[in-house]
Formats: structure tokens, sequence, C-alpha cells
């Protein structure tokens, strides 16, 4: 914090929960009131953050936004403005428990699929093009079918994702999040946890 210029922009845009980031911004304002901090996680999988293609979900002061831009523009497709610093991560971690409910569901249904003799690829024809066919189902679908669990997004950091979003409801209770949690906490404890979320098939059955 020391080393940051005089009207810097400290930018933090990790997905480490609303404890850690509230943490780093206040600890921020204390110490260099001068340094305006952007809460700005991304949400993306590794092809497009290869491509510069994320999806920024920033929040922070505005005046911050015309010294950020154009970073946020050579690594994304699209920068969202939240508000207040903190909203960013509030949003990451709804999106990525949206994210981790559909693949666990594509998993388990792969699963069924197979107790009831249906082939993977008869269930990848019934649901292409249709309003069930959400683009990272499909392809985490696709990655299950072919047995392919070279990371994009390991198993292990969507696991903490999960865990993140746990939390920061608080005492609310999100039973299908917890369920999935434990589900998913036991494929990385038989060794899964560095392989792609897609992996998450391997938990279930005989895999």
């Amino acid at each position: 914090m020391e080393a940051l210029a005089e009207g810097a922009v400290w930018a933090q845009m990790g997905t480490i929960g609303l404890a850690a980031t509230t943490g780093i911004g206040s600890r921020l304002g204390q110490l260099r009131p001068d340094v305006m901090f952007v809460d700005a996680p991304v949400s993306g999988r590794k092809g497009p953050a290869e491509a510069g293609q994320l999806l920024i979900l920033a929040s922070g002061p505005p005046a911050a936004a015309a010294a950020v831009r154009p970073v946020f523009s050579a690594m994304g497709r699209k920068t969202v403005w939240l508000g207040q610093a903190g909203q960013g991560s509030r949003m990451k971690l709804v999106v990525n428990a949206y994210m981790s409910v559909l693949i666990e569901g594509v998993a388990e249904a792969l699963e069924l699929a197979g107790r009831l003799g249906i082939d993977d690829v008869q269930l990848a024809d019934a649901i292409e093009g249709g309003p069930l066919d959400a683009p990272i189902a499909d392809a985490k679908l696709h990655k299950m079918e072919r047995g392919d669990f070279a990371p994009e997004f390991p198993l292990e950091w969507a696991l903490k994702d999960v865990d993140l979003a746990i939390g920061a409801a608080g005492d609310d209770q999100l039973p299908l999040l917890a369920a999935l949690s434990r589900q998913w906490r036991a494929a990385v404890d038989a060794g899964h946890g560095r392989e792609d979320v897609s992996a998450a098939r391997l938990a279930l059955g005989g895999h």
C-alpha cells in the first residue's frame, strides 16, 4: 500500500469473498485514503480469459472508472459497474452459485441418463438449441461426455466459491448449495480437485 502513487487505483479482481474484499478496502481506506479501491472480480473460463473476453463485475468510486478502463478493456469483453465497492464480489458469488448448480445438474442428468439407458449424445441432441441450452451447461456436458476433465476452472476453486457464497448468506438456508458443497468436497477429497469442475461427473455412480 505504501508503494502506490497518490491517486492510484487498487483493483481487486479475485473471487475472495465478501469478508476479505471488505477487509482490504477498509484497510486501504485507513492507510491510504488518497488511493481508490475497485472491487472487480471476473467471470469466464480459460478460453475467454486467454482471448480477453472476460466479464468484469466492477464496483467502486465512479472516479476510478477512467483509470481502469484501458486495463479492463484489454481483459474483458464487457465491464458492468454495480455501485459501491463490494457489490462486484456479491454479484460474483451469485453468478458462480448459479453456474455451480447448473454444472451439478448436468452431471446428475448424465448419471440419470446412463441409468435409464439413454446415450449421452442423445441427451445433448435433445437439449441443443432449446430453452434449456445454456452455453456453460452445454460446454460442460460435452466435456463430461468426452471424459475430458482438463482444467478450465478447477473443481476445488468452484467448491471454494460455493463455500464463500454459503458463508456470505449468513444464517439464511441454501439447502441446494449446502448439499452441493458436501458433494464437491467429497470429489475433491477423492483427488479430483485439480481437474475441471466438470469432474463433478466423476463423483457420481461408479465413475
